[in-house]
């Protein structure tokens, strides 16, 4: 299960002509997020890549974190209220870029 989501995402990244969006993030199994949060466990990261999602993805993600890390990144979100686009497509990227070498471990 795990595998077949990373690998549909790697497919995405690797061969689609359109970027991967972070909001895919709210169709991953749980399973999936928690192997990213122990992986990157940066709550300035996570704030970043939440400033610019739908309220689906966030809450999602939010909701899959352990209450340390989630406390942690919703403090960092309501101290920014506004960062550089290029901050937050970068959050984005590592984010995305996290999950996909999963297939690879």
């Amino acid at each position: 299960m795990i595998k077949d989501n990373v690998a549909f995402i790697q497919y995405e990244l690797l061969f689609s002509d359109k970027e991967i969006h972070i909001e895919k993030l709210k169709h991953i199994a749980p399973a999936i997020l928690k192997q990213l949060f122990k992986k990157i466990n940066d709550p300035e990261l996570y704030a970043l890549a939440l400033l610019d999602v739908d309220i689906a993805t966030k809450e999602y993600v939010l909701e899959e974190m352990d209450s340390e890390l989630r406390i942690r990144v919703e403090t960092e979100l309501s101290k920014r209220w506004e960062a550089m686009p290029t901050e937050i497509v970068g959050a984005q990227e590592v984010l995305l870029e996290a999950l996909a070498s999963f297939i690879q471990d």
